[in-house]
């Protein structure tokens, strides 16, 4: 057969980063990062590289295992496919036929493609609302809170450069390699870069501004940026006026969150809070770049409607070198109600998943 190289894709982390697997005699032996991917552009983080570490890992299982024993015994037994979905199977009927399929509970973690889907589509054909996952702490405060606010996801515009970039809680070029590369390039000759982290990480060293916060304490300097933007009068008004609703109502709600109140939460100077938002509002484009950081407390959902309303006063949504709208492909996606089938749960059962 000889050497050939597959184009695909890595699957390591969300990303979805461009890869080769290059065969040699249909058995995989090394990749490389595909310089044609728009997300990776030929680059490969630790995680991908590592790729063909999970394939060939000796305690990777490849079998079905069955335990035997009481629970902790640690023994288990090897078993072919069709026995172990045969209990498997019989396992959930029994437990539906002597509790109701809402008995059942189904759980994830960071899934990839269309495993969430996949698995909503599970549980709701059998009966089951009850889907859980960590995406609570991962991406959805994040994605909710820029819905509720103008409807979708935005992400920075790296392409038109913005002027000046805030990262909030986000280390990239250390999990997200290749677009903490995207970052490096759009920073080139002097733009304005602003690092909000507890940590001081790699970028956070490059920065043109370091704000160091006490853990938690994000949703505070947020509602801070937003009282000083709105009090000193830097929002554009043009775009205020034409797009946003309950400006007036947010006035007032951030009334008393001035710099020096969110000096008491979060430990930064006012000086520096007063600053930065001035620096934001008044350098243009700006954007944002968030990453889960921000989603491991409580405040993560309200935390990502101040970002997205931060965005917004500001008029830095959609435009150049902003925050974008980016277009979904003309694919199926994860909601899709036919693909998770949401109306073939009994009509008595509120669909919650």
């Amino acid at each position: 057969m000889g050497e050939e190289m597959i184009k695909t894709t890595c699957l390591r982390c969300l990303a979805g980063c461009g890869m080769y697997v290059r065969l040699s005699d249909g058995v995989p032996v090394s990749v490389e990062g595909d310089p044609d991917s728009v997300t990776g552009q030929g680059i490969l983080c630790i995680r991908g590289k590592a790729t063909l570490e999970y394939v060939y890992n000796e305690n990777r299982l490849r079998v079905p295992l069955i335990r035997e024993g009481e629970r902790g015994s640690g023994r288990w037994r090897e078993a072919t496919w069709g026995e172990a979905l045969d209990l498997i199977a019989s396992t959930f009927t029994q437990l539906r036929d002597d509790h109701g399929a809402e008995s059942v509970a189904f759980i994830e973690g960071g899934s990839k493609g269309y495993l969430d889907a996949w698995l909503s589509r599970f549980s709701n054909k059998f009966g089951s609302p009850n889907v859980t996952k960590a995406a609570q702490h991962c991406f959805l405060p994040t994605f909710f809170g820029s819905k509720f606010t103008y409807g979708a996801l935005t992400r920075p515009d790296f392409e038109h450069p913005p002027e000046c970039l805030v990262v909030w809680g986000a280390n990239k070029h250390e999990t997200a390699l290749p677009e903490g590369k995207r970052k490096d390039m759009a920073l080139e000759n002097g733009k304005t870069l602003i690092v909000i982290d507890p940590a001081p990480t790699a970028l956070a060293r490059k920065a043109t501004e370091w704000v160091c916060l006490r853990p938690g304490s994000d949703l505070a300097l947020a509602l801070a940026f937003i009282n000083v933007i709105i009090r000193e009068g830097l929002y554009d008004s043009g775009f205020v006026d034409a797009w946003c609703e309950g400006f007036d109502e947010l006035t007032e709600h951030v009334a008393a969150c001035t710099a020096e109140w969110a000096e008491t939460k979060t430990g930064v100077p006012a000086e520096q809070i007063t600053r930065i938002a001035r620096t934001y509002a008044t350098t243009k484009p700006a954007a944002i770049c968030s990453g889960n950081g921000l989603e491991h407390y409580p405040t993560n959902l309200q935390m990502g409607r101040a970002l997205a309303i931060l965005r917004s006063i500001t008029g830095n949504l959609g435009i150049h070198g902003g925050d974008i709208f980016w277009a979904r492909p003309p694919l199926r996606h994860n909601g899709d109600p036919d693909l998770v089938a949401h109306d073939e749960l009994p009509g008595d059962v509120m669909s919650v998943n």
